[in-house]
């Protein structure tokens, strides 16, 4: 059996725990297990009474590392980080049926070249986080933002391809197309409106189109919470890791067949 102690180095604030709490974690095996402060102050009782009364130095090994666990907690405590949530909206896939994009920034990156506008898609509000995502340089941002008012204000003139963002690198391959189709649902035959088609090999493999369609309304509030976003990370300089951040700390390695 093998049992890892280690401390976070960096927790993440959500819309459900605006102020997470430090932690350690205890990984044995292929099993994970994070205690509260209090709980790791109470295992590290337990752990060293079971010491003392069995004399046995695993149990030691095992208090000792969940003390010094505790104390690098006092000394360090981890930074918290808390990215930028801009807003939701519905739309609909190419099957018609409803999915949502998400738009927020990240407020701490590994590299400062590192894009930090983020959309992830997902088919409830709930599911956010769990299906895909795309990260956004600052002008890719702009640019994005841009096509879509342009499709939106001219949908009258019907369907057409109306722009593209291509990767940043010598390969340019375009990962993102913006044109105007008609609805996919059929609640309202031929009424145009925004279409973003995402393109990757993730999606090729899946045999997944990568089309979302966003009415007018929807288009001109995800064009809308683009440009705040991009100007919430332009007055917002984000946090670059410094290492060993975000990775944890590992305190110590046991090794034993038995703990107690």
């Amino acid at each position: 059996m093998i049992c890892r102690v280690r401390i976070p180095t960096v927790t993440y604030a959500t819309a459900r725990d605006s102020r997470p709490a430090p932690y350690v974690e205890l990984a044995i095996d292929d099993e994970v297990v994070r205690l509260p402060v209090d709980g790791a102050r109470v295992l590290h009782g337990w752990m060293a009474w079971a010491a003392a009364f069995s004399s046995s130095a695993t149990t030691r090994e095992l208090a000792d590392a969940i003390a010094r666990a505790l104390a690098a907690l006092s000394d360090a405590p981890p930074r918290v980080i808390e990215n930028h949530y801009a807003g939701i909206i519905e739309v609909a896939a190419s099957s018609g049926e409803p999915i949502w994009i998400e738009v927020s920034v990240e407020a701490a990156v590994a590299e400062p070249a590192n894009p930090r506008l983020v959309l992830q898609t997902a088919d409830s509000p709930q599911a956010i986080g769990t299906a895909d995502t795309w990260w956004l340089l600052d002008g890719e941002t702009s640019q994005l933002a841009a096509l879509i008012e342009q499709a939106a204000s001219t949908l009258d003139a019907g369907p057409r391809a109306i722009g593209r963002l291509e990767e940043a690198g010598p390969n340019r391959r375009p990962f993102l197309h913006v044109s105007i189709d008609p609805d996919p649902r059929g609640a309202t035959p031929g009424a145009p409106g925004v279409q973003l088609r995402f393109d990757d090999d993730l999606l090729d493999e899946r045999a997944d189109d990568g089309i979302f369609w966003l009415p007018p309304a929807a288009a001109t509030r995800l064009a809308t919470l683009l440009r705040e976003a991009l100007a919430w990370a332009i007055a917002h300089p984000a946090h670059v890791y410094l290492p060993p951040e975000p990775r944890s700390v590992q305190i110590a390695e046991l090794r034993f067949g038995e703990i107690l």
